[in-house]
């Protein structure tokens, strides 16, 4: 907008959707009331909801190609909500757990479709079959007109950007498996939408220690964090043309390391990012045992020094 740079400073509130399609429509209403009053301008949500049961009604798929029209006007609200309070939004387009449906969903449709067994979330990433069924809600819902506004959501300015999915993993595997995936999907999505920025939605795992910091030293001997067991590189996913900007998660208390590591992490990959000129986003961040204002100006006073201030917090909880 008039050329000038749009920093993100928003927050998480995944629920959205399903607290839409359950009715509770204020939620939404006062999540982004909240959004609006407290100067944020971005607020990350999911985009999906699968499940093989088809008798859910809250899902908005429950088949391959079967789809609940209520559960797609929930979305639609949201977005249109959004709209009203001048708030953007980035959609993720699945999930590589199993909430809302996610990754294991696609495989329980492949066992009763196809009887597959023994499939893995490598599957989902390898299998051309689920693979159609991942573009075919990418073309979908982006050539979706919402029921609210009228846009195409394609063309919907209200929507800053998209995320393949949200942290994936292939643990043990290749992390060539997620890249060439990440690559075709990105690939698809840019067949459809050119209007909307694309990100992967990642933690930022990665398969090597060399463009970070001492790992023994400076992240309590984390080498998960780096030494590929987590299947992905945020390295080689950010070589991918399609992905505009780069994402990373941070969580201390689930990774074992110290909150200042934590300045770390935002560090290294600020300076990583910035190697391929592309931005980069902070898109999720919590810690739960320490004093959450002390260390949030910590970590934002180093995502600005090595970046620019775009975060967004883990997370806005509404009180219901």
């Amino acid at each position: 907008k008039d050329n000038l740079p749009f920093y993100v400073c928003g927050f998480n509130a995944y629920y959205l959707h399903s607290e839409a399609v359950k009715g509770k429509l204020y939620i939404v209403d006062e999540t982004f009331q909240f959004a609006k009053s407290f100067g944020f301008n971005v607020v990350r949500c999911w985009a999906f909801y699968e499940s093989d049961d088809i008798n859910n009604k809250h899902a908005i798929r429950t088949e391959p190609y079967r789809f609940n029209d209520n559960s797609l006007i929930a979305l639609d609200y949201v977005l249109a909500k959004a709209k009203e309070f001048d708030i953007k939004l980035i959609l993720t387009l699945a999930n590589h757990y199993d909430d809302f449906g996610g990754i294991s969903a696609y495989l329980k449709w492949a066992k009763k479709i196809f009887n597959y067994n023994n499939l893995t979330k490598k599957d989902f990433y390898a299998n051309d079959t689920i693979k159609k069924w991942y573009k075919f809600y990418v073309e979908f819902i982006l050539n979706r007109i919402n029921f609210f506004t009228g846009f195409k959501y394609k063309d919907d300015p209200t929507i800053f950007s998209f995320e393949l999915i949200n942290e994936a993993e292939n643990i043990g595997e290749n992390f060539l498996i997620i890249r060439d995936w990440y690559s075709e999907m990105a690939k698809y999505f840019k067949s459809i939408d050119t209007n909307h920025l694309l990100s992967t939605g990642e933690t930022g795992y990665d398969v090597s220690f060399q463009r970070y910091l001492d790992y023994n030293f400076f992240y309590n001997s984390r080498s998960f964090l780096f030494d590929g067991t987590k299947g992905t590189s945020y390295i080689e996913n950010l070589k991918i043309k399609e992905i505009d900007y780069a994402c990373a998660h941070l969580y201390p208390d689930g990774w074992g390391i110290d909150w200042k590591a934590g300045s770390n992490w935002i560090r290294d990959k600020s300076e990583i990012t910035r190697e391929f000129n592309k931005p980069f986003l902070l898109s999720e961040f919590g810690i739960r045992n320490f004093d959450k204002e002390k260390v949030y100006d910590e970590w934002l006073k180093t995502l600005s020094t090595y970046s620019k201030p775009n975060f967004l917090v883990w997370q806005y909880k509404h009180k219901d």
